[in-house]
């Protein structure tokens, strides 16, 4: 074997190591969605993040009142009209699990009211996550 390869060998026995010892996680590409939330940030506070394929992220803070729920927020941002056919999900951390638990939330059909049992009441450090539906056409472009 030239040097070349068993450079190539050793290089790749590393790389397998590296993924076995961390659980291949750290060799996965998450999306935006599933990356941490905010564990050290005011802990009374909301964000609602309108992930666009086409620029930047929009991120909006906000300050949660008693009882605020995701329709109130959507309101409180002027984001109910414009995004009343996107997909919105709720992102709640769960700091003493590690985890992060997803809550789908839809709108009333032809309606600008998040249906009454998805309407989650907001805690400190929830995400609430906007994302466009896709037109006919960017579905059909994605085959």
């Amino acid at each position: 074997m030239s040097g070349k390869t068993t450079h190539h060998i050793l290089l790749g026995m590393l790389v397998l190591s590296l993924a076995i010892s961390s659980g291949c996680s750290s060799m996965l590409t998450a999306r935006k969605t599933d990356l941490p939330l905010e564990e050290n940030g005011p802990k009374n506070r909301y964000s609602i993040v309108v992930d666009s394929p086409y620029s930047r992220d929009d991120v909006k803070y906000g300050e949660l009142k008693k009882g605020m729920t995701v329709q109130q927020a959507l309101e409180e941002k002027g984001l109910v009209n414009k995004h009343r056919t996107s997909e919105i999900t709720v992102m709640r951390p769960v700091p003493e699990k590690g985890q992060v638990i997803k809550m789908a939330c839809e709108f009333q059909p032809g309606k600008p009211l998040i249906k009454f049992e998805q309407d989650y009441a907001l805690h400190a450090g929830d995400r609430v996550v906007i994302t466009p539906k896709k037109t006919a056409m960017e579905k059909m472009l994605d085959r």
